[in-house]
């Protein structure tokens, strides 16, 4: 991934339109990050990703960064049913002097590595993450500031059934519930 620094300030106003259907729409001039993901100078991020590489008992990942040509090996987090959590801090000398980095993500020699729910965001802040079933547009998953998971499971009828969180010890069903209509006599 290349991506170009900023010196921008945010935008306040809406990045939303509204037509005359009511419909919204994204702006043309989406502002701050018109391509994605841009850092600001001199400020610190944190990138965290899932990583499948083969090695379940071992707590490091087959994987390093590279940013700007500068090698760096992420520090695993967690490991969760083969899973691991990685972390790297990116720092401003990291990219220092340019106009955009390049971050990417190197398997060891070999490997065959899966990579899941990559997130950046900057360094004093939290994100939380959403995902969605692309046909129901039911909440499916949702990954807090920390990189875990908490899962929600429904039933035929579109009832929720089933809270699941992901810790380091496995993932825990927190949460569950049926429910039936009695039959008319």
């Amino acid at each position: 991934m290349t991506t170009a620094v900023h010196n921008k300030l945010l935008r306040t106003d809406s990045l939303l339109t509204v037509n005359t259907k009511g419909e919204y729409n994204l702006k043309s001039d989406t502002g701050l990050y018109p391509v994605g993901f841009q850092p600001a100078p001199g400020k610190k991020y944190i990138l965290d990703v899932w990583v499948k590489d083969g090695h379940d008992t071992v707590k490091t990942a087959a994987i390093s960064v590279t940013i700007n040509g500068g090698y760096y090996t992420p520090v695993c987090k967690a490991v969760v049913e083969g899973w691991k959590l990685v972390e790297l801090v990116i720092n401003p000398a990291n990219y220092a002097g340019s106009n955009a980095i390049t971050i990417q993500l190197i398997p060891g020699f070999g490997e065959i590595v899966y990579i899941d729910d990559l997130r950046i965001h900057p360094f004093n802040s939290q994100m939380k993450t959403y995902a969605y079933d692309d046909k129901t547009m039911r909440l499916m998953a949702e990954i807090d500031e920390n990189g875990f998971a908490t899962f929600y499971e429904y039933d035929d009828e579109g009832l929720l059934i089933r809270v699941k969180k992901e810790t380091e010890r496995g993932i825990m069903t927190i949460k569950e519930s049926r429910s039936s209509y009695k039959k008319g006599l």
